[in-house]
């Protein structure tokens, strides 16, 4: 009887582990999912007044994007802010240009 219940086990483990490690993989993601943050007008104020400061003085700010529902954060000196476009471009300390829309 040990052996019949081992072996009904094992022939569902392999016919059920793809999907069920699929849903928990989804699971795993979502849980680290966030909403994306809205900022009221001090909030913006206050970033505003940091760009300006920033891009006077040459100073490394730390970054915190939104993109695909997590946040990612890195740090950087601004290297323009083109109101045209709504757009911050920022020079990564890897020396990589990063273009945030504002």
């Amino acid at each position: 009887m040990n052996n019949f219940n081992e072996r009904g086990a094992k022939k569902w483990t392999s016919l059920m582990l793809p999907e069920h490690k699929a849903m928990l993989q989804e699971i795993y993601h979502e849980q680290y999912y966030v909403k994306k943050p809205l900022l009221d007008e001090q909030q913006q104020e206050r970033i505003q007044y940091m760009i300006s400061s920033a891009m006077q003085t040459g100073e490394t700010l730390q970054f915190h994007t939104y993109k695909e529902r997590r946040i990612h954060c890195f740090y950087g000196t601004i290297k323009k802010v083109d109101r045209y476009q709504m757009r911050i471009i920022v020079s990564t300390e890897d020396k990589e240009e990063v273009r945030l829309d504002m």
